[in-house]
């Protein structure tokens, strides 16, 4: 079973950030190179992360590492109709950098989300213009979150 091979492997003194480094860009490797990566064998993945406690911001430069190195032969599955210039728009429209954590992503959202939304606007006494212009922005940001969030997994 995996889970006993992870376990042996983390609990081993000898062992290593990079060697576990190494055991996931191979893992990931396979998966690119010999058929498609899909939501299934992600998740394998993410579960093999936890028990080694890799942490899951590396775990995703890994990935994209990979499926940049792989783009032409493979695609991701499951985010397939996703191309990553859609995803560093989305980042670039939130102001985010693609090494964002989790919980910032989270937070810049909900402070843009916060500072464009139509409703508090309107009650601002804002021109209906600048309304219409805002609610555009507001749907872009659900938008690029949307996005960011699904091919993330948050």
């Amino acid at each position: 079973c995996w889970k006993e091979v992870v376990r042996k492997f983390h609990s081993d003194p000898a062992t290593t950030d990079a060697m576990t480094r190494l055991l996931l860009e191979t893992q990931l490797y396979i998966a690119f190179r010999y058929g498609r990566y899909t939501r299934e064998k992600r998740n394998k993945l993410l579960k093999i992360c936890d028990e080694l406690e890799y942490p899951r911001l590396d775990f995703d430069r890994l990935e994209a590492a990979a499926h940049l190195d792989w783009q032409g032969d493979t695609e991701l599955s499951y985010i397939a109709e996703i191309s990553w210039d859609q995803l560093n728009k989305a980042y670039a429209s939130l102001g985010l950098e693609i090494t964002a954590e989790e919980d910032e992503v989270k937070r810049v959202y909900r402070r843009l989300l916060s500072q464009h939304h139509p409703d508090k606007l309107l009650a601002q006494g804002k021109s209906p213009e600048f309304i219409r212009d805002a609610s555009e922005k507001t749907r872009q940001i659900k938008g690029a979150y949307e996005l960011i969030r699904e091919v993330r997994g948050f």
